[in-house]
């Protein structure tokens, strides 16, 4: 029951929350990574966290992500200065290396303390081992798991490594083929452009030759009228324009008519492309 009683110091944490934190744990982890959230029994959310390693001079990190730390592994807590977080007397190395560097280490202490504990043990001491413990060595062990843990923490960060390269092609590859489409949706209005402005023209062209037609068909009919006039008598001459109206004949569009329509067709021409201009690019 112990265990659920709540941490009754966790308020003082709330000036860490969004703040970048090193946390040492009881198996000897130090994960860093950014305070996002807490509870009452100080179990904590880091986001962007990585399991740092030491051997002697040289450090790697291991790859996290979201981790989740319950309170009661947690030994110290503190806030990473930024100003000072890259001037370390250590030098970043790849994970490979420190993992093996790091387990030879261990090898060599578990040796060291095997021997101690064996002379202690000689001597009438007792030793700050017992049976049941992590690390029990004696002399002349076996090797220790801890061989086997690095390794897999080796085989752990190559995973994370390939994952994270595999995501990358995937991204590249999905953002290539998203400007693919692109580029052919461009493609396709530019011909679409070109076509409807080859409509335009021609139907501009054929608008002018008409109105051609029309100018030179209404100048024929006026130097005809002029001729008609100069022939008939004066009486005659108030009844003719009835007579010419009364007669079916093909509607003649002035000059300026003629530009009041082309223009009219223009207008209409654009607001139809800036319509489908529009529903292409939503």
């Amino acid at each position: 029951m112990e265990a659920l009683v709540p941490f009754t110091t966790s308020g003082q944490l709330l000036n860490c929350v969004d703040k970048k934190m090193l946390v040492a744990l009881r198996d000897g982890r130090k994960i860093i990574g950014v305070l996002r959230s807490y509870d009452q029994f100080a179990n904590l959310v880091l986001n962007d966290a990585v399991e740092r390693i030491h051997a002697e001079d040289e450090y790697a990190d291991i790859p996290r992500g979201l981790y989740l730390i319950r309170g009661e592994n947690v030994v110290l807590m503190g806030e990473v200065d930024l100003d000072f977080e890259d001037v370390v007397p250590l030098k970043s190395a790849p994970i490979e290396d420190v993992l093996n560097k790091t387990a030879v280490l261990d090898e060599n202490r578990a040796v060291a303390d095997s021997v101690r504990d064996a002379v202690l043990r000689q001597r009438g001491f007792c030793t700050e081992r017992v049976d049941g413990d992590v690390d029990v060595h004696n002399y002349g062990h076996e090797p220790s798991t801890s061989a086997f843990t690095r390794q897999q923490q080796v085989q752990h960060a190559e995973q994370l490594k390939r994952d994270a390269e595999l995501e990358a092609e995937a991204e590249a590859a999905l953002q290539m083929e998203q400007q693919r489409a692109y580029i052919m949706q461009q493609q396709q209005h530019q011909q679409q452009q070109q076509q409807q402005a080859s409509e335009l023209k021609a139907i501009e062209e054929q608008q002018m030759l008409m109105a051609q037609q029309q100018q030179m068909a209404f100048t024929q009919q006026q130097q005809h009228l002029a001729q008609q006039h100069a022939q008939q008598p004066q009486h005659a001459q108030s009844v003719q324009p009835v007579q010419s109206m009364q007669t079916p004949q093909t509607p003649i569009l002035t000059p300026e008519q003629h530009q009041r329509f082309i223009h009219h067709q223009q207008q209409q021409f654009y607001q139809q492309q800036q319509q489908q201009h529009n529903q292409f690019r939503y």
